[in-house]
């Protein structure tokens, strides 16, 4: 593979009802985030509707989570990880949003649990196990993690 074939960005959006950003709460999910493979260098709260947090590696790689009114936003410029750590750092940072922003915030109906077998380590078991995991530290009802790990995906995809 060329230098110029190899993935240069990759992204992914965490929709969830448009709502104003907690300040605090963004804080503290960057010093959490600050604990775990999905930290940031920097963040930046001056722009109005958005909040960023940033990192930069090398050149031109630079990592970024930008919280919109209506979406969470991740992307990797210059991509100098694999898609499979990517797809770890969305389930980082997606559960870590969600214990920041409140289930209440994001509303359980609009959750769906996802996988990503067969990719990862030992064909996609571990991450299986790390996502439900992480569910269970969500603390939900159990009518919430119902309609989060069935219920919703019955409904959406009209099974």
């Amino acid at each position: 593979m060329q230098a110029e074939d190899r993935i240069i960005h990759v992204s992914t959006e965490l929709l969830h009802p448009p709502a104003p950003k907690n300040p605090a709460a963004l804080r503290k999910l960057y010093y959490e985030l600050s604990e775990t493979r999905a930290a940031y260098d920097s963040t930046d709260f001056s722009a109005p509707g958005q909040v960023r947090f940033h990192s930069r590696r090398g050149k031109q790689t630079q990592s970024i989570a930008l919280f919109m009114p209506d979406r969470i936003v991740l992307i990797e410029e210059w991509a100098d990880i694999a898609l499979i750590d990517f797809l770890e750092k969305v389930r980082i940072v997606g559960v870590q949003a969600i214990a920041a922003c409140g289930i209440e915030f994001f509303g359980v109906e609009r959750m769906m649990f996802a996988s990503y077998m067969p990719f990862g380590p030992e064909g996609g078991a571990q991450n299986l196990r790390s996502t439900l995991a992480a569910v269970d530290e969500l603390q939900l009802h159990s009518e919430q993690k119902h309609a989060m790990l069935h219920k919703n995906a019955k409904r959406i995809f009209y099974l």
